[in-house]
């Protein structure tokens, strides 16, 4: 049952609620920079590095922008029959073990072109079950006071992550897989983890208004 004004301090309640909200905040940070470093990189990785033509690339885009909405909408579907939570362990689950496949590919020289088409369709294609759920979880963990900031410090965060990724990408690149591939690795197993370090402040205090909260919004 959730509790009240009496079960809890204001003070324990808004301490929680900040450090569920920035774990939230730092793990659709770093989905970002996954979808952010792949994109950055693609080119290269297809058109330089595979040789493929400029159509095949663009093919090659645009489907893995069709599996992220279709995803998308299979995530809408999910929620209705599933709490949140869920959904999101098994986006993750979805999401990890494509890309570190991939990853595992690169470093063991089995990165041909199909693999790499198929692992990376997976891989963009799953992030449709996290977006809207970590985005739903960090706002729902913030300080219903300040809604505005908060949604507003998510919004710099998780494009300052996926502006980073790209940077670091061009900064690592060897002429070789092998930065792309860790960089997304790296993004991903993050994303993961502040997930699950996040997902621990859900106890008592999570989603646990304060009377004092609810007048503030009144």
């Amino acid at each position: 049952p959730p509790c009240t004004m009496e079960a809890v301090a204001p003070a324990a309640w808004r301490r929680r609620c900040t450090e569920r909200y920035l774990g939230m905040t730092v793990c659709r940070g770093c989905v970002m920079a996954t979808l952010f470093g792949c994109i950055s990189g693609s080119s290269y990785v297809f058109m330089t590095h595979f040789g493929l033509s400029p159509t095949a690339y663009s093919l090659i885009f645009a489907a893995n922008s069709v599996g992220m909405i279709l995803v998308g909408q299979l995530n809408v579907v999910l929620c209705r029959i599933m709490r949140l939570n869920r959904v999101l362990a098994i986006g993750f689950v979805a999401h990890l073990i494509p890309t570190l496949l991939f990853v595992a590919a690169v470093l063991t020289g089995a990165a041909g072109v199909e693999v790499v088409i198929g692992l990376l369709f997976l891989s963009m294609s799953s992030l449709g079950l996290l977006f809207g759920g970590l985005t739903s979880e960090s706002m729902f963990s913030a300080d219903p006071k300040i809604l505005g900031a908060a949604s507003a410090l998510l919004g710099v965060v998780q494009y300052a992550f996926g502006g980073a990724a790209g940077v670091v990408l061009g900064l690592l690149h060897n002429n070789t897989l092998v930065p792309y591939a860790l960089i997304l690795g790296f993004c991903s197993v993050c994303a993961a983890l502040c997930w699950i370090l996040a997902a621990q402040t859900r106890n008592e205090y999570a989603g646990a208004v304060p009377a004092e909260a609810l007048a503030g919004m009144g």
